[in-house]
């Protein structure tokens, strides 16, 4: 009886045993097999193999979509807070595969990795974060749309991981604050707005990481944009030609943004670069001085333009120009036509509520910008414009 105790025993024993090898050995086969498909996260949510977009209460993404047959991620109107893993190639949304990966930019959407962590290891904070099944092979990212994007605290806005990418960025505008772009391939925009502050420290080498907070591709396509520059500030339009200098990074001729230029914007119609270098918000915004009509003109009855010209006021950032049906209510300020906000002292408003009136009473006032905030000066006298037949 003794023996045949011992026996079971043993026997289970053995069982238990090997069914925790052979458990182990099944758990590393489902994780060489995971290791070598391709993935897509969003703040580390699968959206792939059946995973799109959860919906529990736990872990809703909301504004996030996912089309599988097509590998398109489209963001509307997202918030996007996640911190990203330590260590390289971590971003809020991470795609590894070889299939191009389209990213579709609607509404008004932000990204921000919280606290940036620099060290000699590297600890990247991605936007986007992208790396091809064998690491070799060229990925093409495209990211279209109308929207915008907003970044903040990252390292890259798209960080290219153990591979080279082709990244087409169209129609969208994005403003990405502290980042910079590596995609080894080409970088091409078109019809779209690139705001990007470069975040390198200096002692940041790319004998030690093979890259730089920079712009980094192999060539550039920026055919029809405008480039702008700067070094503290945006300051001047440059050919892009000038932007770039050449660099050996693991071996292979890249370019790379000039250090000199640690802000770059690239636009696809000619920008007001004050709208990129905004007055810090001070106590010592001087009221503007009050404007002078030089002259103003309409044409005919049915015309909907007025035309103005103004005595410039030292400092202003702009102008707004009130419209009204009568001299009491410009006098008033009360039931304007219409109210237009113009750059130049030569400017030209157009709308169909001036459409078919006999005479119009205009006037205008200067202001300047105390951070976001416009600080106005004196309204000018009225001037009356009689609509010509």
């Amino acid at each position: 009886m003794k023996k045949i105790l011992v026996c079971l025993t043993q026997f289970i024993m053995i069982l238990m045993m090997s069914t925790m090898v052979y458990g182990e050995q099944a758990g590393d086969d489902v994780a060489q097999e995971y290791q070598e498909s391709a993935s897509l996260y969003v703040k580390g949510h699968c959206l792939m193999r059946g995973y799109v977009a959860y919906e529990d209460k736990d872990n809703f993404i909301r504004g996030v979509k996912y089309d599988e047959s097509t590998n398109t991620l489209t963001l509307e109107d997202c918030n996007l807070q996640y911190r990203g893993g330590a260590g390289n190639g971590s971003g809020v949304i991470e795609y590894r595969g070889n299939r191009t990966l389209n990213i579709v930019i609607k509404g008004n959407n932000k990204i921000n990795t919280g606290e940036k962590n620099y060290a000699w290891y590297v600890i990247m904070n991605d936007a986007i974060s992208i790396s091809s099944l064998d690491d070799t092979k060229e990925v093409q990212v495209n990211i279209m749309g109308d929207g915008v994007l907003n970044v903040d605290n990252v390292d890259y806005l798209i960080g290219a991981y153990r591979c080279n990418i082709n990244v087409l960025i169209g129609g969208v505008t994005i403003h990405s604050n502290f980042a910079g772009i590596y995609c080894g391939g080409t970088l091409a925009i078109k019809k779209a707005k690139v705001f990007i502050k470069d975040s390198s420290a200096e002692w940041f080498s790319l004998s030690e990481i093979g890259k730089s907070f920079k712009l980094i591709c192999s060539q550039y396509d920026f055919e029809g944009e405008h480039v702008y520059a700067g070094n503290g500030k945006l300051n001047k339009e440059i050919d892009s030609d000038e932007m770039f200098e050449e660099v050996n990074i693991r071996g292979t001729e890249m370019y790379q943004k000039k250090k000199k230029y640690d802000w770059v914007l690239l636009s696809d119609e000619v920008a007001d670069l004050r709208d990129y270098n905004p007055v810090p918000e001070t106590t010592s915004v001087k009221t503007p001085g009050k404007v002078k009509i030089k002259s103003i003109t309409a044409k005919k009855k049915s015309a909907k333009k007025v035309k103005l010209l103004l005595k410039k006021i030292r400092g202003a950032k702009g102008y707004q120009v009130a419209i009204y049906k009568t001299k009491k209510n410009a006098a008033k300020n009360k039931k304007a036509i219409i109210k237009k906000f113009v750059r130049k002292t030569r400017a030209t408003v157009t709308s169909k509520k001036l459409k078919n009136k006999k005479s119009l009473y205009v006037k205008v006032r200067a202001y300047k910008l105390n951070g976001k905030k416009k600080i106005y000066g004196k309204w000018s006298k009225v001037k009356k414009v009689k609509i010509k037949k």
